[in-house]
């Protein structure tokens, strides 16, 4: 499902350099489609073809019912499992599954649908201040962290496709680092969300605020705001030479 997502992206990017040029994207959007719908539904695996369209229409709302049912039977009763051991590098079951119905919710009821599912379900996780030794708070806290991380991948994936949803993606980028603080993954997001070095930008204000209160003091996101900048001056300095 990864895999076809990034190739989406990829053919976009394409598009938007190319724009004479425009390349579709509905095989894999369809094939993705058809993986969510066998999993949702456990259905025997076979490839997908052309001639699945209406199968795939006509699994959804059963692949829906059973990833809703998956996800009740554990969001109430969060376990460590292995994850406390294995994190970041092992995903809780709970978002795998979450993850699923999110895509699945994106592309046949739309972003903000998906987006309010997660949210709400992130909602009922109830996490307390972490101690570094309580092993199944810190494992709440991954999770909450890593349905925050689905939320941002879905706004970031409709930026691509529609310039206006870029302001809702730095809204959300800018309660990811204000929430999940420590977080390399949305640290290294930065580039990607704010192009921009504007000081009236909340992204900006926050990392400024961070350099001036050392108790907020988030180094990697300092790190990633100072490449930005170094670029943009590179970049200036670079094309005040070629002028002159």
């Amino acid at each position: 499902i990864e895999l076809e997502l990034r190739e989406m992206v990829k053919i976009q990017r394409e598009n938007l350099d190319n724009e004479d040029q425009r390349k579709s994207d509905t095989i894999h959007r369809n094939r993705m489609l058809w993986l969510l719908v066998h999993i949702g539904c456990g259905k025997k695996f076979a490839p997908y073809t052309e001639d699945k369209n209406g199968i795939i229409l006509s699994l959804m709302e059963g692949a829906d019912r059973s990833f809703r049912e998956w996800i009740e039977e554990d969001i109430g009763s969060i376990s460590c499992s292995r994850i406390f051991q294995m994190a970041p590098f092992l995903r809780h079951s709970v978002a795998d599954v979450i993850f699923f119905q999110a895509w699945l919710t994106k592309f046949s009821a739309g972003t903000q649908d998906s987006l309010s599912l997660v949210q709400s379900l992130r909602d009922r996780i109830k996490v307390d201040k972490p101690d570094r030794f309580d092993e199944l708070t810190l494992t709440k806290s991954f999770l909450v962290e890593s349905l925050d991380k689905i939320c941002l991948d879905l706004v970031w994936f409709d930026s691509l496709f529609n310039v206006v949803e870029k302001q809702k993606l730095r809204n959300f980028y800018h309660y990811c680092i204000k929430a999940h603080s420590c977080s390399n993954y949305f640290q290294k997001k930065l580039v990607m969300v704010q192009e921009s070095t504007s000081i009236v930008s909340p992204i900006w204000q926050e990392i400024l605020s961070s350099i001036q209160n050392k108790e907020k003091t988030n180094l990697a996101l300092i790190e990633e705001a100072c490449e930005i900048s170094v670029t943009k001056h590179v970049i200036l300095v670079s094309f005040s030479v070629c002028w002159t």
